[in-house]
């Protein structure tokens, strides 16, 4: 298909708008490292921590083989990958592209059309270094939370 119609945007899902929140300034910005399970791909970034996404989409899902992936936002600016030996870029939806490593399959990050300066890294690739204090971290959006699967408690 080489065109498609734009939805109207009051019926976009809540995800199409997400983005980090005006004026979260660098007082809110914390540096963090991270990368893939068998480290061939690593990234700096200076990630702004309350604004987690958790997204539970279909893809999200499978790729994760979790409930649902979190992303966390930091600017290209402060962005930028240490190692990269197997790191691809790969289209992964209409309006979003995914950095992966392709020698063990970790997806590292989500880049979003609409949000060419800025890249989400996956919360999950975070180096533990990077959240000892454990303050960085408070649920923000949930990003199709209809899609969520669902889970039995006894």
């Amino acid at each position: 298909q080489a065109s498609f119609e734009a939805w109207a945007e009051k019926a976009a899902a809540s995800w199409w708008r997400a983005s980090p929140s005006p004026g979260a300034g660098e007082r809110r910005v914390r540096d963090a490292t991270g990368g893939c399970a068998c480290g061939c791909c690593a990234f700096e970034a200076a990630i702004l921590p309350g604004e987690v996404q958790h997204c539970y989409c279909n893809l999200c899902r499978r790729l994760s083989g979790a409930a649902s992936m979190s992303w966390v936002p930091a600017s290209n600016d402060r962005f930028r990958w240490t190692r990269s030996d197997g790191l691809r870029l790969v289209r992964t939806t209409r309006h979003g592209q995914r950095h992966v490593c392709i020698r063990c399959g970790g997806v590292l990050t989500i880049v979003y059309d609409s949000q060419p300066d800025c890249t989400w890294p996956v919360a999950g690739a975070l180096d533990d270094e990077s959240l000892e204090d454990g303050q960085w971290y408070r649920v923000d959006p949930h990003l199709l939370l209809d899609d969520a699967a669902l889970v039995q408690t006894p």
